[in-house]
């Protein structure tokens, strides 16, 4: 079973750029007052709906900037809200009913006395999350930047920092780039705060303390200008992550050649065939 890759926090990727073809994007972009016009303040809102109650997303975001002679300094403000109906992908067991369950087994309920077919599972979450970026020019060839953010949902807390200096050549035709980067996240099941045993039984599994991540990563670049229309740029770049690296909400489904479930084959002899036929994921 694949580990879940973890979830972008890094000021830039928010959301993954949601596909914007259906987007409405709203951008406002205001001066400060001339006592302090070196502060700059962007701000945009992004609703995506789907028909039928689907997925919805809205999102603002308020970006502030000041530069002065030697700093520039950043500071992002985001919120934003998911909401609708996915497919759950369940399988249906041999008299034709899903059996569904909440974050990873807990609390289950057939579909039938849910009012709807177990086509779709309703979810709504909600992100916030704070950034600041700094950029000094230490003399005239050397850069320094550095950063951190913070984004918390009701089932995922990040923080992250970052820092790397540039040093340009005398004729400012190479740099060359040397960065270093920490996430730090916790991951965990919302409303429950907690993870659960990995590959146990979904209908009585144990559960343990909130997961945790940590992700460290180092960046060496060098970038030249050969002439007026080419640029060449070398960047070598390595990252470790250790700890929880699995979905909390993850199930999976045992089943047999022909696509019907089975029971779990860790399961006691003699065991009715419906025991154990769903089981958290790994971590």
């Amino acid at each position: 079973m694949a580990a879940t890759e973890p979830r972008a926090r890094v000021a830039g990727s928010l959301s993954g750029r949601l596909a914007l073809a259906t987007c409405a994007l709203v951008t406002i972009t205001s001066s400060a007052t001339a006592a302090d016009r070196d502060w700059s303040v962007d701000g945009s809102w992004l609703s995506y709906s789907e028909a039928d109650d689907r997925v919805s997303v809205n999102k603002a975001l308020v970006d502030l900037e000041r530069r002065s002679e030697a700093h520039t300094v950043g500071v992002s403000l985001i919120h934003d809200t998911m909401s609708g109906a996915s497919p759950t992908g369940a399988i249906r067991d041999e008299s034709g009913q899903i059996t569904f369950t909440g974050a990873s087994g807990s609390d289950g309920f057939p579909a039938a006395d849910s009012g709807h077919d177990g086509s779709l599972a309703q979810f709504d979450d909600a992100r916030t999350q704070a950034g600041v970026a700094v950029q000094s020019e230490l003399s005239r060839t050397v850069d320094m930047k550095y950063g951190a953010v913070v984004s918390q949902e009701s089932d995922y807390d990040s923080f992250g920092g970052n820092a790397g200096v540039a040093r340009s050549s005398a004729d400012q035709n190479t740099t060359l780039d040397v960065g270093v980067a920490a996430t730090f996240d916790t991951i965990y099941r919302s409303g429950s705060g907690d993870t659960p045993e990995p590959l146990g039984d979904a209908s009585d599994s144990q559960s343990f303390g909130k997961g945790r991540r940590n992700t460290f990563d180092g960046l060496i670049g060098v970038t030249r200008v050969l002439n007026r229309r080419t640029v060449l740029q070398v960047n070598l770049g390595v990252g470790g992550s250790s700890g929880y690296h699995s979905d909390p909400y993850k199930v999976i489904s045992a089943v047999d050649d022909e696509g019907r479930l089975i029971a779990n084959p860790t399961a006691p002899a003699g065991a009715p065939p419906a025991a154990a036929k769903r089981f958290t994921a790994a971590a």
